[in-house]
């Protein structure tokens, strides 16, 4: 319970670190960003939100962030119930 507490704590903060990564054009940061979240997203067994953090880890690992953008609306939706 902890967890999850911190884990919402810092999500807002989290995705507006890969925000900024993203207009930056800043691929590593999305990776590493990405990669922790996804990690801490499955251990809380928050699936959805892992696959969104997954395919963001992806996206920096291959240097390309084209669809970004949409990734992360997706992701701040999906998070408003966590966030609210």
């Amino acid at each position: 319970n902890e967890l999850l507490k911190e884990f919402v704590a810092k999500l807002k903060d989290n995705l507006n670190d890969i925000q900024t990564a993203v207009n930056n054009n800043d691929c590593e940061q999305v990776y590493q960003k990405g990669h922790s979240l996804k990690g801490a997203a499955s251990s809380l067994c928050i699936d959805k939100l892992a696959k969104f953090f997954e395919q963001l880890e992806n996206k920096g690992k291959n240097q390309n962030l084209d669809g970004a953008n949409d990734i992360l609306a997706e992701l701040f939706a999906a998070c408003d119930k966590y966030l609210n």
